[in-house]
C-alpha cells in the first residue's frame, strides 16, 4: 500500500486496459503502482500505441481500471463523480477547440466551474483566481482577445491558465508542446516546470519530445506496452538503460552519451575519417547521412581530416590532396568519386 502523505496522485495495484465482450481482456500493463508528489514535473513517455493516452483518461477517471485503484490526496476517483473530481485534478487536451467571439477571459473562467453554483456566476473570489491564472502564464494583457485571434503557444498558455485556475493540486496534460514551433515548445515547458515550483502541484504530461523533456522533467514514467512501467530521474533511467529498452528499433537508437536519438544508419561506403574532436561530429553526421561509413582503417585511398585552419578539411584521394572550408563541396566531391569510380571505396 501506498503511504498518502505528501502524495497527490497514487495508484496502486493498477490494471489497464480495455474489456472486449466474449474475449479476454486486452491488457496494456498490470499490478503497476504509481505516485506523483507535491512541486513535481512528472512525464510519461513511449512509442506509439504504448498505452499513454490510456494510461491518462484511467487515471483521470475517464476511463475505468480493469483492476486497482486510483486516488487523488487520497480521495478514490470516479467516473460518476464528475464535478467531485473536477475539484480534484485539472485535464489540458491536446486538441484545439475554436469558439468564435470566445475571449480568453471567458475560457479561462470555465476553470471556476466546479465551484459556481447552477447559474454559474463569477464571483469577485474567480475574477482574482481568474487574474491570477493570466498573470502566472504571462496573458495579463490578453483577457479580452478572441481566442481566433491566439498563436498555437498563447492559446496553449490560455487552457494552462484555465487549470491554474481551477484550482486542483494535480493537473494532466496529454502533448502539451503538439502542434508548437521549437521557441514555444521549449517556452512551455519552461513554463510547466516554474508553475510546479511555484505553486507546489504537480503536473502530470504525456510526450513525444524526449529531448526537451529530459531537461525539464522531475521524473520519467517510461511505458511500453506488456512491460512494468519504469519511474525514476532522468539520469538514472538513462545510466539504468531503460531508455534503450523501451525506444530502441530497427530504425533508430538512444545514444546514452549524449541523450539524443539516432537514425540508425545501414553500412555505407568506408571513407577513412581521422577526428581531432574539432567538429568531428558534424562531418560524420554528413558522412552518414549520404550512404558513406566512416571507419579508422587507415588502409583505405580516401581519407578524409580536419585542416590546420578551424572547420576546413583535407580529402585524399590516392595521395592527391584537395581542401575545403565547408562540408557541402566536400560531400558532393565524394559523391561524384563514387558515382565515376566505385572501386575507390575498397580497401587498397
Amino acid at each position: 500500500m501506498i503511504s498518502h502523505e505528501n502524495i497527490i496522485l497514487s495508484a496502486e495495484n493498477l490494471t489497464i486496459g480495455y474489456r472486449r465482450k466474449g474475449e479476454p481482456d486486452l491488457v496494456l500493463f498490470s499490478s503497476q503502482s504509481l505516485s506523483s508528489h507535491p512541486d513535481e514535473l512528472v512525464a510519461l513517455l513511449g512509442p506509439n500505441g504504448s498505452g499513454k493516452s490510456t494510461l491518462l483518461r484511467t487515471l483521470a477517471g475517464l476511463q475505468a481500471p480493469l483492476s486497482g485503484v486510483v486516488s487523488i490526496a487520497g480521495n478514490p476517483i470516479r467516473s460518476s463523480q464528475i464535478r467531485q473530481s473536477a475539484r480534484l485534478l485539472s485535464i489540458v487536451l491536446t486538441e484545439r477547440v475554436e469558439v468564435r467571439n470566445f475571449t480568453v477571459f471567458q475560457l479561462v473562467s470555465l476553470g471556476r466551474y466546479p465551484y459556481n453554483n447552477w447559474l454559474g456566476r463569477i464571483t469577485r473570489d474567480d475574477r482574482l483566481k481568474i487574474a491570477n491564472a493570466l498573470e502566472q502564464v504571462g496573458l495579463s494583457d490578453y483577457a479580452g482577445h478572441y481566442l481566433h485571434e491566439l498563436s498555437d503557444g498563447e492559446y496553449q498558455r490560455a487552457m494552462i491558465a484555465k487549470a491554474l485556475c481551477q484550482d486542483t493540486r494535480l493537473i494532466f496534460m496529454d502533448e502539451p508542446t503538439a502542434h508548437l514551433d521549437l521557441p514555444n515548445k521549449v517556452a512551455i515547458m519552461r513554463l510547466l516546470r516554474r508553475l510546479t515550483k511555484e505553486t507546489g502541484k504537480s503536473i502530470l504530461f504525456s510526450s513525444h519530445e524526449l529531448d526537451l523533456t529530459l531537461q525539464t522533467a522531475d521524473t520519467l514514467w517510461l511505458i511500453r506496452r506488456g512491460q512494468p512501467v519504469r519511474m525514476g530521474i532522468p539520469e538514472d533511467l538513462i545510466l539504468e538503460g531503460a531508455f534503450e529498452s523501451t525506444f530502441n528499433t530497427a530504425e533508430v537508437d538512444f545514444d546514452r552519451s549524449t541523450g539524443s536519438f539516432r537514425m540508425q544508419y545501414k553500412d555505407g561506403y568506408p571513407v577513412y575519417y581521422e577526428d581531432n574532436k574539432q567538429n568531428g561530429f558534424w562531418i560524420q553526421h554528413a558522412l552518414r547521412r549520404v550512404g558513406f561509413s566512416p571507419v579508422t582503417d587507415s588502409g583505405l585511398p580516401v581519407r578524409v581530416r580536419p585542416g590546420e585552419e578551424p572547420d576546413t578539411w583535407i580529402l585524399s584521394v590516392n595521395k592527391k590532396i584537395s581542401s575545403f572550408n565547408r562540408l557541402a563541396p566536400l560531400i558532393k566531391t565524394l559523391l561524384d568519386l563514387l558515382h565515376s569510380d566505385p572501386a575507390l571505396f575498397k580497401k587498397a
